[in-house]
């Protein structure tokens, strides 16, 4: 079991999670994955868009933070962990000390950006009208359905956040909004180092 102490972003999509990572990880007390969005615990669960990464190589979760000192928080950011189930499990039995921080947006600005997002990177079509992408994934299993086609379903956050809950409890989980990410990030920044004990006036 892994002792070390861990920040895990673990989501939204769509929600500023690499914003957060790319503030933290310059943070003197902060020792930054070597990648964000690792995927090391993400266990297949629905296609995900972008290169696939081989993870083979880390014999633990702990290799992908070579010369972290011991006192430092070492922060990682998968979104798609919050929409896993599997993913929750995995870190459980692997890490002991580790806390999570979750953003959330409001649901159909969520909606639209992913829809924006996946049209502009070619994921969809570039004729694909917004009523025929909500359209689809209202009637689309939800089972079988890409990443692009879940940002209907994956609104319903608490569906999703009450296993992290159940598993790792309240006190080392910290919901937060993308609103207040956008509009005073300093606040936004200063409320998770003292969720994580850091200095915030860095």
């Amino acid at each position: 079991m892994d002792n070390n102490k861990y920040l895990i972003i673990g989501g939204s999509t769509k929600c500023g999670t690499t914003s957060l990572f790319h503030y933290f990880e310059f943070h003197p007390q902060v020792c930054p994955c070597t990648m964000k969005e690792s995927r090391y615990f993400w266990k297949n669960e629905y296609p995900l868009a972008g290169v696939d990464r081989d993870l083979k190589k880390y014999a633990a979760f702990d290799s992908l933070f070579p010369k972290c000192d011991v006192d430092k928080i070492r922060v990682e950011a998968t979104p798609d962990y919050l929409y896993s189930a599997a993913s929750a499990s995995a870190i459980k039995s692997e890490i002991n000390n580790c806390k999570f921080v979750f953003i959330l947006r409001d649901p159909i600005e969520r909606l639209l950006s992913w829809f924006k997002f996946a049209k502009l990177n070619g994921i969809i079509l570039s004729d694909v009208t917004l009523e025929s992408y909500i359209r689809t994934q209202l009637n689309k299993n939800i089972e079988n359905a890409s990443q692009e086609y879940r940002s209907l379903e994956q609104g319903n956050y608490f569906l999703y956040i009450n296993e992290y809950i159940e598993k790792f409890g309240k006190e080392n989980i910290l919901i937060t909004f993308y609103e207040n990410l956008s509009s005073d990030p300093r606040n936004f920044c200063e409320a998770i180092c003292k969720f994580i004990d850091i200095n915030s006036s860095y």
